[in-house]
């Protein structure tokens, strides 16, 4: 009978053991699939983040030109008179309709 229960007790530790290394291997690929997906959404992150950096340069850019025509008084002269209708003294301004 003593062998009987060694043998019991031998098999239930072996069937414990086992499903403490199952339940590890789980929870290892658990946490592991948990971080994949972190850095998944991290990454579509930093594409979108970088598209928007590069939007934000393309705009500044442009606002840095279009500042360096402000500067311009001849572009000034050219928006004030075909955006604003404005005309030098003594000029008459004609506005024709558009062709379509």
């Amino acid at each position: 009978m003593p062998k009987r229960k060694r043998r019991n007790r031998r098999s239930f530790l072996h069937i414990l053991l086992c499903v403490l290394l199952v339940l590890t291997t789980v929870l290892c690929l658990w946490a592991g699939m948990i971080k994949i997906m972190d850095m998944i959404q991290i990454k579509q992150s930093l594409i979108e983040n970088q598209e928007k950096s590069e939007d934000l340069k393309k705009e500044l850019e442009d606002l840095k030109e279009e500042e360096q025509n402000l500067k311009n008084p001849e572009y000034l002269e050219q928006i004030a008179r075909g955006k604003y209708q404005f005309s030098k003294e003594g000029e008459q301004v004609f506005k024709f309709p558009k062709e379509e």
